[in-house]
């Protein structure tokens, strides 16, 4: 059984990495809880903001996301990197830079996607200076991404591209006849 499903686990079937444009959700983690909201900017690419709430501390994080689909569109693993801002009860106002890697699952028929990730940060002006955090996280769609809305877009750019191919014909066409004008100007 192991021998068949890790081929198919790495086997990517599908363009589209997302199946929602925006979530919102909740995220538990080691000594964390908050709340979590995904945009989706491109194809492949979400924004993520997260604010997290510790015994004594508190952080807002923003990341940038790669998803990369397996098995179908409601399976993907994700990366991303970002920043974070923060306070400390007892060390004042914090900064870091994170990373992050993670895979979350779209779950069939209902509007709810679940994740879990890794996220190491660099931390400036904070008594740990590096943190390594794992979370667990369930979004809610909002937004979904549907099929209309994706041939709708395919449409539009395949309607430019006809746009901009009659431009440069028309344009070559005028090059053309003005030669030709050029030429009997110059027999006459």
């Amino acid at each position: 059984m192991s021998k068949i499903f890790i081929p198919l686990l790495f086997l990517a079937v599908s363009v589209q990495a997302q199946k929602y444009s925006t979530a919102l959700g909740v995220r538990f983690g080691n000594e964390h809880y908050g709340i979590t909201a995904k945009q989706k900017l491109f194809s492949k690419t979400t924004l993520e903001g997260i604010f997290a709430a510790y015994p004594s501390q508190y952080s807002s994080t923003l990341l940038i996301e790669q998803h990369f689909p397996l098995i179908g569109k409601g399976f993907n693993i994700y990366t991303g990197a970002g920043m974070h801002l923060g306070e400390q009860k007892e060390q004042g106002n914090y900064y870091g830079y994170d990373a992050l890697l993670g895979a979350e699952m779209k779950l069939p028929g209902l509007p709810i996607v679940i994740s879990a990730d890794i996220k190491p940060a660099y931390e400036v002006n904070h008594s740990d200076w590096f943190s390594f955090s794992t979370g667990l996280s369930a979004h809610y769609v909002i937004a979904k991404d549907t099929k209309k809305k994706r041939q709708k877009a395919r449409e539009k750019r395949r309607r430019k591209k006809e746009r901009q191919k009659r431009r440069e014909e028309k344009a070559e066409s005028d090059d053309n006849s003005g030669l030709l004008r050029f030429e009997l100007f110059k027999k006459g």
